[in-house]
């Protein structure tokens, strides 16, 4: 930048978006985090994460979408409700939590950072950092976020800040050695970097270790067996070589071996930065969306902004600046207010940051949906072709629309520019375009299995109605049983009147010629209508039975 502007006031926090393992189920992680326990310094035991219920901070975002992701109450079993998507928990350490040491989440140990270290000596320009928040977010289709917040010094430049993002937005380079910790604990490879003699002659000594975020981050939430959407073999050991290295060269006592053995985890690479900053100055336009630019991203004035940058940026006032991009978001202020200084800055920390949590969620879910289009369905047409209802993508197609319709709020807040932030990074991160994408080729292919669905069902019901009619055919075949034996009955009858006609002294023989020929007449359509009737009923039982059996 062409000017260095002084910070009054800032807010920095990183977010890391991974998928839980897949062997454990929500209620299991859940479980896992809920029973990981704390000693106090008294002894007793508390809970390591702290359940996050209903914000207790003033928040202007509507009450069903900022308790999303929170539990119902802080005591009971469960707590968290069917209707939310997730769960939050902080840190006991955490400053905003209400079991905070005051320390930071690395406790009594110092965490230090200098950009120049091994060129200019020990830490001769370092700043003294604290991790004073730490919180996770759990969500029930598989996707985990950790993020947490550093504390840096007074008294900093733009230039110095936007050098210290870009330097440890990096989680795992491995020619970096910003970070360093000083701890009263002997570690495994470090150097000695204090002695102190107390009463009694009792002396204390203070070590220098390197310090990776990467790894510190992965083992707060190593049993949950995580994947990093952005990942790497963890570099330490070649930090600690590196470290060596340096201090060989230095007037220090070397304490342990960086030749220890360590298990190369993955962990994660990157982390997604969320920046506020406040500056005493007032800084124009073009100054406010550089800022922006630059903390957004990570990045240092080598990449030069572009003119077109210009059109990628939100004012939704004349001294505020928004800038988003897919590595993170930032918001700058300029004016020497009490509200630039602190009252921003709580609702930046409230319900900006929880709207930035809730993109970050609808993005990597999107992704891990993506990907699970790729991994679960299968790439080979003749399967589909062969078993054309495939209930993985029923159900996959399911649970996107399940997540579409819980996730996708367009309205989030009482307050007018909240929403516009909302929407603005939804632009940013390209969320509708990614909805589009995930979602349209299953769509075509759901609509063919609704086809094939409609296809089988109507088959089904023919084949219903086929048997139905099989069915009443049996019936009427039993029925016509029953109508034989009347006929035959009646044919015993026709027998016994013939009886009564015949022989020479036969009422028959008494009847004229005329009659004669009418009784014949009559005897004679009995006769065949007797006949008809009894094969016909005769073919429809051997139909009824033995048809079926046939085709089958």
């Amino acid at each position: 930048m062409e000017k260095n502007y002084s910070v009054q006031s800032l807010s920095m926090r990183y977010v890391i978006p991974f998928r839980v393992g897949e062997e454990y189920s929500f209620e299991e992680a859940v479980d896992m985090i809920e029973c990981q326990t704390a000693s106090t310094k008294s002894g007793k035991e508390v809970s390591l994460w702290i359940r996050q219920t209903e914000a207790k901070a003033e928040s202007d975002i509507y009450e069903y979408v900022r308790n999303e992701f929170r539990f119902d109450d802080q005591s009971s079993e469960e707590g968290i409700g069917d209707n939310n998507v997730g769960a939050s928990w902080l840190h006991k350490d955490s400053s905003l939590s209400e079991e905070s040491n005051g320390k930071g989440l690395l406790g009594a140990d110092s965490l230090l950072y200098d950009n120049t270290f091994g060129k200019n000596g020990f830490f001769n320009n370092s700043w003294k950092i604290i991790i004073n928040n730490l919180g996770l977010l759990l969500f029930k289709n598989g996707i985990g976020i950790i993020w947490y917040e550093l504390m840096l010094p007074d008294n900093i430049s733009s230039d110095e800040l936007i050098a210290f993002q870009n330097n440890i937005k990096e989680l795992n380079r491995t020619e970096s050695l910003n970070l360093w910790r000083t701890t009263m604990c002997q570690p495994a490879f470090g150097y000695i970097c204090e002695r102190k003699i107390i009463k009694d002659n009792k002396e204390i000594i203070r070590y220098g270790a390197p310090f990776s975020l990467a790894e510190w981050i992965h083992e707060q939430i190593a049993d949950l067996k995580p994947s990093y959407f952005a990942c790497r073999k963890s570099s330490y050991k070649s930090k600690l070589k590196m470290a060596y290295s340096l201090l060989s060269g230095k007037d220090c006592e070397i304490v342990g071996n960086p030749d220890i053995q360590l298990e190369k985890n993955m962990v994660p690479d990157k982390s997604l930065l969320f920046s506020y900053v406040s500056f005493g100055e007032n800084l124009t336009s073009n100054e406010l969306l550089e800022v922006a630019f630059y903390l957004s991203k990570g990045y240092t004035d080598s990449y030069k902004m572009t003119s077109e940058v210009e059109n990628e940026g939100y004012k939704p006032f004349e001294n505020i600046q928004w800038y988003a991009a897919k590595e993170g978001s930032a918001i700058i202020s300029a004016g020497d207010t009490e509200m630039m200084k602190s009252g921003l800055l709580k609702k930046v920390e409230g319900d900006y940051f929880d709207l930035f949590l809730r993109i970050v969620f609808q993005s990597y879910s999107l992704l891990h949906y993506a990907e699970r289009i790729q991994s679960d369905l299968s790439g080979e047409v003749s399967k589909y072709l062969v078993n054309p209802i495939d209930s993985e993508i029923t159900k996959l197609y399911g649970e996107i629309n399940l997540f579409l319709a819980k996730s996708m709020a367009t309205s989030v807040s009482y307050i007018h520019h909240q929403n516009e932030y909302y929407i603005y990074l939804k632009d940013r991160y390209r969320i509708h375009e990614d909805v589009k994408s995930v979602s349209s080729g299953l769509a075509a292919l759901d609509s063919l299995q609704r086809e094939e669905r409609e296809a089988e069902d109507d088959r089904i019901q023919k084949e219903q109605e086929e048997k139905e009619k099989k069915r009443d055919n049996k019936l009427q075949a039993i029925m016509g049983l029953f109508a034989l034996l009347g006929i035959s009955s009646a044919l015993t009858d026709c027998f016994d009147f013939i009886a009564k006609f015949s022989g020479p002294q036969s009422e028959y023989s008494q009847l004229s010629p005329t009659a004669h020929g009418a009784v014949i007449f009559f005897l004679l359509v009995v006769g065949l209508i007797s006949v008809g009737a009894i094969y016909a009923g005769i073919k429809a039982v051997i139909n009824a039975w033995f048809d079926d059996n046939d085709k089958n």
